[in-house]
């Protein structure tokens, strides 16, 4: 039986489509600019957003005769992450618990860590619990936290994956990301030019306005903090050890260093290329390349993508190193070559590539020499090896410690100071993966690797739909993906608010498409 026509578009439609793509694009370019949103006023300020784009979506999808049901596991996986905050939340009876965590059931025994995680003896015994019932994370507040901003972000993710059924409503998310970007690389350029370690240039934490990030802004952002006494006043006795925070080089306008650029660089770059190369496409035209822009008004828009990923990629060599660089450079690769001769660039797209790949290694050799605009002050997120190497090392005994469900999401802050052996305790793993095992487990990673094995199933058919002329830019969404994912192994990179938001933006658009729902790369009424 043939399926019955589809209804042609109103303009109550058409004016919550344009509701909705302000609405994503506030949100995402507003992150960037809102010092990463990690300011005290930004989480309800993106909350509130939230809140709109998804009373937009389901406006538009009452509008449309209903919400589609979607085929991808994508959500469901992400609902039970969610769920698995909730059971690390939950008061567990006392033999649950001890099942689950036992490391943690006996901190809530004795009010602190035992010497046996501390010592990593096997062998200690455990204290006996004294209440009856325990949670499995070692630090509730912190896990109620990130439950909080996993609903913002799984609801966000679900906007966007029914928000991008065409190609129109696709670009204006990569835009938005692209966009993002660009403002950060501007305002990083001049910045480096006058010589700022400040936020936009002019805004220094805990010492500008009161609507700027603060020092306690500066512990919840990825940093590292150490103990400080703080000297008491004559008529006081006693003194106080507070958690002083790493005044880290912020870049642009995004708080965390250089890192909370280089990973949003990851995401933005490969797709900025992408779209370039998808507009240089002849796409059957027998006219030159110059007459095809003239024709077409896309001149200008092209130059300024080709501007952003080059500035962008010297930018980003230099700042993070061959660690970062690599990465980086992979995903221009997928991005550039395999379509170049099934769009009909050819030449034209191995000499762009060229040219990315090149700017990329320019950078990490010009880094070296790059000095830095604050006296003792890093320049690169490559500096202090030492500091990342022992992240990560207590990442790993945390994984260990805590095998099953994990430490508690947005616990690594709280547990990693009693695994220190250093001054100062990082509040990142430095790697978004080795921090996703530490507090989640292996049912985090289990659901982690369900949703990457449907990815990695679902690709190839889903490359195999788009047309010659598409290659590029579904294949600059694919290096996107890569390189993101790829860095979030090797680095930190959703643990920004900003960077978080874009990935869960970035990942609803390509969870459409695997899903064939819908062909991305074909417009429709």
């Amino acid at each position: 039986m043939q399926a019955p026509p589809p209804r042609p578009r109103t303009r109550s439609q058409a004016a919550v489509d344009r509701l909705l793509g302000a609405l994503l694009a506030t949100l995402l370019v507003g992150s960037a600019l809102a010092f990463g949103g990690a300011t005290w006023w930004a989480p309800p300020a993106l909350a509130a957003l939230t809140t709109l784009a998804v009373a937009a979506g389901l406006l538009r999808a009452w509008l449309g005769g209903g919400c589609e049901i979607p085929r991808s596991p994508l959500i469901v996986l992400g609902a039970l992450a969610i769920g698995l905050a909730v059971v690390q939340l939950a008061p567990l009876p006392a033999r649950l618990a001890e099942r689950l965590s036992p490391r943690a059931r006996a901190l809530y025994a004795v009010g602190a860590l035992p010497d046996r995680v501390l010592a990593d003896d096997p062998t200690a015994p455990l204290p006996e619990p004294a209440a009856s019932r325990s949670p499995a994370t070692v630090d509730r507040p912190a896990t109620l936290r990130w439950l909080a901003g996993a609903i913002v972000c799984l609801a966000l993710f679900a906007v966007a994956a029914r928000y991008a059924d065409r190609l129109g409503h696709a670009l204006v998310i990569w835009g938005s990301l692209v966009t993002a970007f660009g403002l950060t690389t501007a305002l990083a350029l001049v910045q480096l030019a006058g010589g700022s370690a400040t936020l936009f240039g002019l805004v220094d934490p805990g010492r500008g306005p009161s609507w700027g990030p603060s020092m306690a802004d500066l512990a919840t952002i990825p940093n590292t903090t150490a103990l400080r006494v703080v000297a008491p006043p004559a008529t006081l006795r006693t003194s106080w050890a507070l958690a002083v925070p790493d005044r880290p080089y912020h870049l642009g306008t995004l708080m965390g260093g250089p890192g909370a650029y280089l990973a949003l660089g990851t995401l933005a770059i490969p797709l900025a290329f992408g779209l370039a190369l998808q507009l240089l496409a002849p796409r059957g035209s027998r006219l030159g390349l110059r007459d095809r822009l003239r024709e077409s008004g896309q001149g200008g828009l092209v130059i300024l993508l080709l501007a952003v990923t080059v500035a962008g990629s010297a930018l980003c060599g230099a700042l993070g190193g061959w660690s970062w660089a690599l990465p980086l450079m992979a995903a221009l690769f997928v991005a550039g070559l395999p379509g170049a001769w099934a769009s009909g660039l050819r030449w034209g797209a191995v000499a762009l590539t060229a040219t990315a790949l090149i700017t990329v290694g320019v950078g990490v050799v010009a880094g070296d020499r790059l000095g830095p605009p604050e006296p003792g002050r890093p320049l690169e997120a490559r500096a202090d090896g030492a500091m990342v190497r022992s992240a990560r090392r207590i990442a790993a005994r945390v994984a260990r410690d805590f095998p099953i469900v994990g430490a508690g999401l947005g616990t690594f802050p709280t547990i990693a100071p009693y695994f220190k052996t250093t001054d100062q305790a990082p509040t990142t793993a430095h790697s978004t993966a080795l921090r996703w095992a530490a507090e989640s487990g292996a049912a985090g990673l289990a659901l982690l690797a369900l949703a990457a094995l449907w990815c990695l199933v679902r690709l190839p058919g889903a490359l195999r739909r788009v047309g010659t002329a598409d290659r590029h830019l579904a294949l600059g969404v694919v290096g996107a993906a890569a390189g993101f994912l790829a860095s979030s192994a090797l680095h930190w990179t959703a643990e920004l608010p900003a960077t978080c938001l874009a990935a869960c933006a970035f990942a609803g658009t390509c969870d459409r498409w695997l899903a064939g729902g819908t062909d991305l790369f074909v417009e429709r009424d």
